[in-house]
């Protein structure tokens, strides 16, 4: 497959999430450890592929994942983490492109960790100033919390949330209400994972990220 160029414009800005929160699940962790520790339940491969049956069904395509193991692709497509040592324990990463019915480029789904599983999935989506698609976005961020965490989100309700919906919705709101350039949830904890969103103003609209790691 032929890179596509948005592809990884959407790994540079995935950066700022993963460095922001992952590495605080670092922080009490032996270096040694960490990699094993942090791998999520699934494999690259179930999850991509779970992810792209899931988004089919509901009028989105996902493209075939670009997958980087060599060094050199590494540090210059998947270099997430300031902390070299943090970042040596990127070992292998992927990249899909995410597209609405039209065939309107949406984001990317990036997964980085280990060479056995990943330990954080990251949704890098643009939306236009007056954020037209943003019920595609309320589906790529519920589908990834199905697909890799639970449907269980209206069991549980983390942070108070009702839907998934609502917590985008109150991101949302919060960030439009002010000037500010850049917002983020809290990190929810739901079925041993961690999520969390943001919302930054750039200068196509506004970019959405969600992180889900351990």
């Amino acid at each position: 497959m032929k890179p596509n160029k948005y592809l990884y414009v959407g790994i540079g800005a995935a950066a700022a999430i993963i460095a922001i929160i992952v590495v605080s699940y670092y922080i009490n962790m032996p270096a040694k450890s960490k990699s094993n520790a942090l791998d999520l339940d699934f494999t690259y491969n179930e999850a991509n592929s779970n992810l792209k049956t899931s988004f089919q069904s509901q009028g989105i395509s996902m493209s075939s994942p670009l997958k980087f193991t060599k060094q050199l692709d590494i540090d210059k497509y998947c270099n997430f983490f300031t902390d070299a040592e943090k970042q040596k324990l990127v070992e292998y990463c992927t990249s899909t492109e995410i597209k609405d019915e039209k065939g309107n480029f949406l984001g990317n789904v990036h997964m980085v960790g280990s060479q056995s599983a990943p330990g954080a999935v990251i949704a890098v989506l643009q939306s236009n100033p007056t954020m037209d698609n943003l019920d595609k976005i309320k589906i790529v961020f519920g589908t990834m919390t199905k697909e890799l965490v639970c449907d269980c989100w209206k069991d549980v309700k983390p942070g108070g949330y009702d839907t998934i919906e609502k917590w985008i919705d109150a991101l949302r709101d919060f960030h439009t209400s002010g000037d500010k350039p850049h917002s983020k949830s809290k990190p929810l904890a739901l079925d041993s994972k961690h999520l969390q969103i943001e919302l930054t103003t750039n200068k196509d609209g506004y970019l959405w990220k969600l992180l889900l790691a351990r």
